[in-house]
Parts: structure tokens; sequence; C-alpha cells
């Protein structure tokens, strides 16, 4: 009797602790400090680069695969390449006296087996204006991969503000 049940607490521990190692999985692999504050720089560069019409700043921060998407707009524009051309030709398409800034805030970095997911706030301010007049504002929604070069976007979802949509960004992108 004593056998059977030390075998009974055994199986029940067991499957207990194979659940809970199980569980650990998916919640993806661990993040160092170094990896938050690795992803908080790309994210960074994102802006900084789309501010001052940085083409190879805005190159890296991609996968060669990667997918760009406007929630609820259009198709995906898939691939590294075709993502950087469509934000170029925006750029060159855009009168010289219009200039925007970005701010960020609230990023929230979650690991995933594959690598992590954030979401950021984000709001932009025309600043050819005097003073300054916000523009638009929404968030992103990321999926993001430790590449040998570092974090990079693989997928990035523009998800603007709904009273700000009507008409932004059908004509442009």
């Amino acid at each position: 009797m004593k056998r059977a049940l030390i075998v009974i607490a055994a199986t029940v521990v067991g499957a207990f602790a194979a659940g809970w190692v199980s569980a650990q999985g998916t919640r993806g692999a661990a993040l160092t400090g170094q990896d938050y504050a690795e992803i908080e720089h790309l994210v960074a560069q994102y802006y900084q680069a789309l501010d001052f019409e940085d083409r190879d700043m805005f190159e890296s921060v991609w996968t060669e695969d990667a997918v760009y998407r406007i929630d609820g707009m259009g198709q995906p524009v898939e691939g590294r390449d075709t993502i950087v051309q469509r934000t170029v030709g925006r750029w060159e398409a855009r009168p010289p006296e219009h200039e925007r800034r970005h701010l960020q805030n609230n990023l929230v970095v979650t690991p995933t087996p594959d690598g992590a997911t954030s979401r950021v706030y984000w709001v932009s301010f025309e600043v050819s204006y005097s003073p300054p007049k916000p523009a638009l504002s929404g968030h992103y929604d990321d999926v993001l991969v430790r590449t040998a070069d570092g974090w990079r976007f693989k997928e990035r979802v523009l998800v603007i503000d709904e009273s700000l949509r009507d008409g932004v960004f059908g004509s442009v992108w």
C-alpha cells in the first residue's frame, strides 16, 4: 500500500513538473537587459531614420523577408527592399517644408519562442509650423527577431488612431 502511494505521488509530481516545464517553453526564451536595450534602440532608429530620411539606417532595421502593413488599409508590403523603396518614394514626394518628428513611448516587449513581440505608442508632430502641431498618433505591433546583426523587425503593423485614419495614407502608400 505504501509503495502504491509513493508511485501515485511520484506520477502526480512528475505530471505537474512536465506541465510546468512545457508551459515555460510557450512563453519564449528569457530576454536579457541587453536585449531590451537593443530593441529599444531599434525602435528609436526606425523613427530617426524616418524623421531624417536616412535610407541606410531605415534599411538596417528590417530583416530581408520583412513585412510591413497598415492595419485595415491595403495589402502588406513584403520584403525589405520593397519597404525601403516605398518609403524613400514617399520622402521624395514630400514637399521640402514638410518635416515631422516622432515621439514614442510605452514600449512593451514580450519574449516569444522565435524572438519577441512589441507594441509601442507614437505621435508625430509637424515641425515645419511654429509652434509645431500634432499630426498623427497610433501604435505599432511588431514581430522582432535576433539576427547575426542584432534585433530586426520581421513584421511591423502600423495602427493609426481611428479618428485620424481617413484620407491619411490611402493615396500615399
